[in-house]
């Protein structure tokens, strides 16, 4: 059985669109397009988590340098204090979360889904799981 870990996102997504049109040749017009947006949804939340992993990956590497150089600054003698007060705002502003952006969907906080009430997530309804705050002519 073939594995698919080295193909890319683009790769993936064809694969899963040619699999899934595959499988729509027996299906209704209804199953068809519910299971088009339960791909989209999940499509959109997949890019969505990667989204959040590269910004955790960012700040990753800001704070470990924000952590060398804290480490040189406290290592020098005289202890130069203004350089460790600039360095400990640095680290506070690195450390604060992320914003979520204006144009997020209220209801899914820019996600994409929900979770429903039995732990299960599913596509926000909302936005139909852009993560947007929907149009006037989406609602």
């Amino acid at each position: 059985m073939p594995t698919h870990h080295d193909e890319t996102l683009p790769q993936r997504y064809e694969r899963e669109q040619q699999a899934y049109l595959k499988l729509c040749g027996s299906m209704t017009a209804e199953q068809v397009a519910d299971l088009q947006l339960q791909l989209n949804n999940s499509m959109a939340r997949e890019q969505g988590l990667q989204a959040l992993l590269t910004a955790a990956d960012e700040r990753e590497d800001v704070l470990e340098g924000l952590i060398g150089e804290v480490l040189d600054a406290v290592g020098r003698e005289p202890l130069d204090l203004d350089a460790v007060l600039r360095l400990r705002a640095r680290m506070r502003a690195a450390l604060k979360p992320a914003e979520v952006g204006a144009d997020s969907c209220e209801f899914c906080k820019g996600w994409g889904f929900r979770s429903n009430p039995d732990g299960a997530d599913e596509g926000c309804g909302a936005c139909n799981g852009t993560g947007k705050e929907p149009s006037d002519d989406q609602q």
